[in-house]
């Protein structure tokens, strides 16, 4: 069995492009995926508790066997229960909140049940939030932001260098995540938890923090618009999800790609 993990934005769902959306040439060679006796799953930098919007843009079309949220920090079944879950350090949590404060930087905490936002910050159904004491610091999966002006910049590049969390940027956001809590790490922990040591593990993505599950992965999939860096963490540059498809069921593309 494959267990074939991707990317959302500008992965699965395009928000700008020829084809906006979910394209039905990627819906069928899902269908053909999952038919043929695999699993195919989210693995995303988006929170759990955005399940519903991440149903609603995919209109239904979409039934996933597993879904990653928060960049690895929390492993789900189909239904959306918990599986596996790690949180930040509460200290680091204090600590960007309070810098986020001081430089007036907008910030997304991603709670287990909601999101929260400091007052720059104008994200769809987050709750706004003024102070520490207005959540729990110690139960915070991911924090999220914008790197766009110079003092932003200045916030991402300044706390890339720390020892005890994973900083990284995808196309919108930058994200902060507990040391050793990839997208990668959650895809093998994911393929280990179902204790099936046949199993092969595949991934596609676009962005900075999908490398990590590029490099994991047995067998992984990009696009040729993807940066540099990302594609060459890639075994495969491909059109989409419809042409990693076609390479995961053809057993001589697949013996000649996988890493295995």
């Amino acid at each position: 069995m494959i267990v074939f993990g991707t990317d959302f934005d500008d992965t699965l769902y395009f928000h700008s492009g020829k084809e906006l959306g979910v394209r039905q040439k990627d819906l069928d060679a899902i269908a053909r995926f999952k038919n043929a006796g695999n699993q195919f799953g989210l693995i995303s930098g988006r929170a759990r508790c955005m399940m519903p919007e991440i149903d609603e843009l995919l209109s239904g079309k979409v039934k996933f066997d597993f879904m990653i949220f928060s960049n690895g920090a929390c492993i789900c079944d189909q239904e959306g229960k918990i599986l596996w879950e790690h949180f930040m350090p509460e200290e680091v949590v204090c600590d960007v909140f309070e810098q986020a404060a001081k430089d007036k930087i907008g910030i997304v905490l991603h709670g287990t049940e909601c999101l929260y936002q400091t007052q720059e910050m104008d994200f769809q159904n987050a709750i706004h939030v003024t102070s520490i004491d207005e959540f729990d610091p110690s139960r915070i999966y991911s924090i999220s932001f914008h790197p766009l002006s110079e003092v932003e910049k200045d916030f991402f590049r300044s706390n890339q260098n720390r020892q005890d969390v994973v900083v990284v940027a995808n196309s919108q956001f930058a994200d902060f995540n507990a040391n050793e809590i990839t997208k990668g790490t959650a895809l093998n922990r994911l393929t280990h938890m179902m204790s099936q040591s046949e199993n092969l593990s595949a991934a596609i993505g676009d962005s900075f923090n999908d490398e990590s599950m590029l490099k994991d992965a047995d067998i992984s999939f990009t696009f040729e618009t993807s940066d540099p860096s990302v594609k060459n963490c890639a075994a495969c540059i491909v059109d989409g999800i419809h042409e990693a498809v076609d390479i995961l069921l053809d057993p001589k593309q697949l013996a000649a790609n996988c890493r295995r």
